[in-house]
């Protein structure tokens, strides 16, 4: 007897789907700023719509437009410079593709400023990790969107048991919604706050299960390069459900995804996926910033006219160090790169600048303790040394190094070694510029 065989999967784009390689934008300007190649504040691919009637849902533009201009969730779009002119189209409704502007009203004490709106134009939050979480704005539509309340906290994957988006049981993850990488962030905006039960507090809640929730392994890694987000739309009942919404010009993922409700979500924050919203929209505003036009803009100091060389550096590296420590956990390092690591101690800050405005690292930002600040003990060594190096071998090192230096003697060090002890700077294995950085008590007694 034959076996009955299965055809090969089809395509999961069916015969003539609407292609988004080239899919016209909605693009959203700033009016306080000349009408130019310059002056566009961020775009978002029409993935909304029908082929022939293409947009993006109003609430979708409206609050990434709010969280760009401080939280100014009462502003509004218009199809001209014209502030008077709001463009009437209810909230859940379709904003065509074409060009918008965002206008925010003037506050009691900034009238003047706001008076010419061309010379000073309201001021943009330039990065997510400046961008202050609106605990008291939330918009209607994320608090209302249906999460099911647990009376005590549960892993991700006993709590959802699969997928939430494609509801497959196996090949599952946990995946943070607020990304592990930004606990500073998480930390510095008391957003430890929507978490009742579970016993961390915080920035180390970023790692809680209302943080977390199942994905498939393939889907994960989607969401992590940003390609959508978790969104509240209306249904066809008039209630908000939470829904897919693809930012990617992808055919497949706008075919398999796209406006695709959830499985029901159970045990997670409301709060926490409108953050991770702002995270993911907050590339789409690298262009504005790097036009080299000054900017103004709202920084951790206080709202300044920023030059355009300074915009720059502000928004780089937006959306690195994604990735949960649990899948980061599974990438090893060899015996060898984990030594030459430790051994050279620390590496360029990703996030540093050398802007004078910006440049803060966000250990810097958030207050975290740097390795300068250790304490010396009076021998050239920190405080910390001996939990670093239990067994002597680098104190030893560096105290021939020492004699060598003061005697004119030769040292053992090799060259290398010597070069980084005397805190030059050189291009590591991997193309990645290094700093070894030693007290010069250590080097001249």
């Amino acid at each position: 007897m034959s076996i009955d065989l299965r055809a090969p999967v089809a395509s999961p784009v069916p015969d003539g789907y609407r292609r988004l390689t080239s899919s016209p934008r909605v693009v959203v300007h700033h009016p306080g700023y000349t009408d130019d190649n310059t002056n566009e504040l961020f775009a978002l691919v029409a993935t909304d719509g029908s082929p022939s009637a293409p947009g993006v849902q109003h609430g979708v533009v409206h609050t990434a437009c709010a969280i760009f201009a401080c939280n100014r969730f009462d502003g509004w779009l218009s199809a001209t410079r014209d502030a008077s002119k709001r463009h009437a189209i209810a909230p859940q409704g379709l904003l065509p593709v074409g060009n918008y502007y965002f206008h925010v009203p003037p506050q009691d004490s900034t009238v003047n400023e706001f008076a010419n709106a061309t010379l000073s134009p309201y001021p943009i939050i330039p990065t997510f990790r400046f961008w202050p979480f609106p605990h008291s704005q939330t918009p209607a539509p994320w608090k209302d969107a249906l999460i099911e309340e647990r009376l005590a906290p549960e892993p991700a994957k006993q709590r959802d048991g699969t997928c939430r988006v494609t509801n497959h049981r196996e090949s599952t993850e946990s995946a943070h919604i607020i990304p592990a990488s930004e606990k500073d962030w998480f930390g510095v905006n008391n957003m430890d706050k929507y978490s009742i039960w579970d016993s961390r507090r915080g920035q180390e809640v970023v790692n809680g299960d209302e943080n977390v929730i199942c994905l498939r392994e393939d889907v994960h890694t989607l969401w992590d390069r940003m390609y959508f987000s978790f969104v509240p739309k209306l249904t066809s009942d008039d209630t908000y459900a939470w829904v897919v919404h693809v930012h990617k010009p992808s055919q497949e993922m706008h075919s398999l995804y796209h406006n695709l409700q959830l499985q029901p979500l159970a045990g997670i924050r409301h709060e926490f996926l409108l953050a991770r919203f702002a995270w993911d929209i907050y590339p789409s505003l690298q262009g504005f910033l790097q036009r080299m036009v000054a900017r103004r803009l709202k920084l951790p100091s206080g709202v300044e006219d920023v030059s355009g060389i300074d915009c720059k550096g502000l928004c780089e590296k937006q959306g690195y160090g994604r990735s949960s420590p649990t899948r980061s956990a599974s990438r090893k390092q060899s015996p060898k790169r984990k030594h030459a690591d430790m051994e050279e101690e620390c590496e360029e800050d990703p996030y540093a600048t050398d802007s004078a405005i910006s440049g803060m690292s966000p250990g810097t930002l958030y207050g975290a303790k740097s390795i300068e600040d250790d304490t010396d003990n009076g021998f050239g060594f920190s405080s910390n040394d001996h939990e670093q190096d239990r067994f002597g071998f680098q104190r030893r090192e560096r105290q021939g190094l020492v004699e060598a230096l003061v005697s004119g003697a030769p040292s053992n060090c090799s060259r290398k070694r010597r070069r980084r002890s005397e805190g030059e700077c050189e291009k590591g294995d991997r193309g990645r510029t290094r700093t070894r950085r030693m007290n010069h008590r250590t080097l001249y007694g």
